[in-house]
């Protein structure tokens, strides 16, 4: 009965998936009005953008051709209709450029590791210099 009804997701909201965020050219502005116009790619949560933390790709990071190949930014291709590759799929071609070896069967991947550590030292308060 777990896979047919699970109470805790009643009553939650939706709300539409706004493509913008994913690919700036998919939102149309007419010049005549300058009416815009959004295009959705389905449903999400309601409160799916304040419960993400999402790392923000800035600087040389977040320029094709340049370091983004250190990064796993999704890269929609443009269609007259939009975006042509609106997929929850991941092409593991399109990451492959920056290795020698860049096959399709290949398994070539970076990672970002983020550690909080925090250091407990045992010493005392006078043996700690003052700065």
């Amino acid at each position: 009965m777990n896979d047919l009804h699970k109470p805790a997701l009643d009553e939650i909201g939706f709300q539409d998936l706004v493509t913008d965020q994913m690919a700036w050219f998919d939102t149309q502005i007419n010049p005549a009005n300058g009416v815009i116009t959004y295009s959705s790619a389905g449903k999400q949560p309601a409160w799916i953008n304040y419960m993400t933390n999402v790392n923000q790709t800035r600087g040389s990071f977040a320029v094709d051709g340049d370091s983004m190949f250190m990064t796993l930014n999704r890269r929609y291709e443009q269609e007259t209709t939009g975006i042509g590759d609106l997929t929850t799929y991941v092409d593991p071609s399109k990451f492959n450029e920056i290795f020698a070896y860049s096959e399709l069967d290949s398994q070539n991947f970076w990672v970002q590791i983020s550690n909080r550590i925090i250091a407990r030292r045992k010493m005392s308060a006078k043996v700690i210099p003052n700065l």
